[in-house]
């Protein structure tokens, strides 16, 4: 893959962490986050939503970002869209099969960022630091439109599939 994506995804990276740490949710008790909505019609690819829930009532919606109390967080998703911008850009007249890598490439991206962000969630570094979140919070993709193998392999891969077994979202 093209070393200019790789340095697009970096960006992406640094945008995301400063975007989540500038955040300030006014709900208490967040107990996720998540990345949802991937698209891509082999012409031109957008920046994912990033979604955040507090404790719901209803346990049934727990895991669907369409049913969140906020399923789209605007800054964060226009802190990241000119680098998406940009990798449109960079792919014009790729192949179908260059696409692919660059969409299997986002979801390794996504994946690895998700559990790195989890790992140091009671770290200084942590992006959520300020954020007023449950003990259990985590972060993950809950991509719900794909079909399932996909959905059950986000899941896992962003969150562990220990975690996403106990958590009841498989």
């Amino acid at each position: 893959m093209d070393s200019r994506i790789h340095s697009l995804f970096k960006d992406i990276e640094a945008a995301l962490i400063e975007s989540i740490a500038k955040a300030t949710p006014n709900e208490s008790d967040i107990y996720v986050c998540g990345f949802w909505l991937f698209y891509c019609d082999y012409q031109n690819i957008n920046a994912p939503c990033f979604a955040y829930n507090k404790e719901p009532e209803e346990t049934k919606n727990r895991w669907s970002p369409p049913e969140w109390c906020v399923d789209v967080y605007d800054d964060i998703y226009k802190s990241i869209s000119p680098f998406y911008e940009n990798l449109s850009s960079l792919m014009s007249g790729k192949s179908d099969a260059e696409w692919e890598e660059l969409i299997q490439h986002q979801y390794e991206f996504y994946c690895h960022l998700c559990k790195s962000l989890n790992s140091r969630l009671s770290s200084d570094s942590s992006p959520f630091k300020i954020w007023k979140t449950t003990p259990d919070f985590l972060i993950g993709i809950f991509e719900e439109r794909e079909d399932e193998e996909t959905y059950e392999m986000l899941i896992e891969s962003s969150i562990g599939k220990s975690l996403a077994a106990k958590i009841g979202v498989l």
